[in-house]
């Protein structure tokens, strides 16, 4: 379970002056996740003829619950509970949520959707967060590590935005050890297609 302090560290790094430190945080990710697909894709030709690759067709998903709609790849399972909207590839290598976020500040939203996913998972460790335009729209970002409850060790992005005046929240799970350099490209191709009703 995380603790208090971690909750506490999470809510001074998005609103005060450490953002240069939690910036370079989240970069330093991003790229190692860069950097790893690169080596995978790198690899993934060779292995071309083994494994199918993942279809690149698209299509519409709307939640009408949550009043907003996406586009996703159409090969990737969709399931829709209320409001919100889970997208799983089809190696099951990432899971990314969608769906409405509390409402307020930017900061106090994803705090309570960190906080959720501290609830649900084990080992979880606070990576970094920053506020930042993504794709047009003020949003705060956060990334950590956990454990699922068949003790898989994970890691998460998350991203908590305003669109039309209502805040969400998307949140992408892949395993630590899976193809990461498959999944900052599809959690931003999902992100740049949302958009509320």
């Amino acid at each position: 379970m995380i603790t208090a302090d971690a909750l506490q560290r999470f809510r001074l790094e998005v609103n005060e002056h450490n953002r240069v430190h939690v910036l370079v945080a989240v970069v330093s990710f991003l790229l190692a996740v860069g950097l790893l697909g690169h080596a995978v894709l790198q690899s993934d030709g060779a292995r071309t003829e083994a494994q199918p690759s993942e279809s690149f067709k698209t299509s519409g998903v709307v939640n009408a619950k949550g009043d907003y709609e996406l586009v996703t790849p159409s090969s990737w399972q969709v399931s829709k509970r209320g409001p919100a909207t889970t997208m799983s590839s089809p190696r099951g290598d990432m899971v990314v949520t969608v769906g409405p976020a509390p409402r307020g500040d930017l900061a106090d939203s994803a705090n309570e959707i960190f906080s959720s996913v501290a609830q649900t998972y084990s080992k979880v460790a606070f990576l970094g967060a920053t506020r930042q335009r993504v794709d047009g729209r003020e949003a705060v970002v956060f990334s950590g590590q956990g454990t699922n409850k068949r003790d898989i060790r994970l890691r998460f992005v998350g991203v908590t935005f305003n669109d039309g005046g209502r805040n969400h929240s998307m949140t992408a799970f892949v395993r630590r050890d899976s193809d990461a350099g498959r999944a900052l490209p599809r959690i931003e191709a999902i992100l740049n297609t949302f958009a509320t009703r």
